[in-house]
C-alpha cells in the first residue's frame, strides 16, 4: 500500500509540473541539471508547490519525505489553502504572469 502511496505522490507531482510548466507563458532558459548523489535522479532540485489542503489530502502529503529520500528532490510548499483559496490563487497567479512554483 505504502508503495502505491509513493508512485501516486511522485506521479501527481510529475503532472502537475508538467502542467504547470506548460502554461506558462515566458519561456525560461533551459538549465541542465545534473544529479549530485548516483541513484538520485532529482538531487539538487527543488520542486516549489502551491497544494490544495484538507483532511483528503493531508495523507497523500506524508509522504513527501519519502519521494525526496528516494529521489534527492526537495519539495517546498509555498501556498496551502482549500478548494476555493486554491482556485483563487492559480486564476490570480497566472492572469498577473507571478507564478512562483513549479507543481500545483
Amino acid at each position: 500500500m505504502r508503495k502505491w502511496t509513493v508512485i501516486l505522490v511522485v506521479s501527481f507531482l510529475i503532472l502537475s509540473f508538467g502542467l504547470c510548466y506548460a502554461s506558462q507563458k515566458k519561456e525560461e532558459e533551459a538549465v541542465e541539471v545534473t544529479p549530485t548523489e548516483p541513484g538520485k535522479p532529482l538531487s539538487g532540485i527543488t520542486l516549489k508547490c502551491a497544494f490544495i489542503g484538507g483532511a483528503n489530502y493531508e495523507e497523500l502529503y506524508k509522504a513527501i519525505p519519502e519521494f525526496e529520500s528516494e529521489t534527492g528532490a526537495e519539495v517546498e510548499i509555498v501556498f496551502k489553502g482549500d478548494g476555493f483559496q486554491i482556485d483563487k490563487k492559480l486564476k490570480t497567479d497566472f492572469a498577473a504572469g507571478t507564478v512562483d512554483y513549479d507543481v500545483c
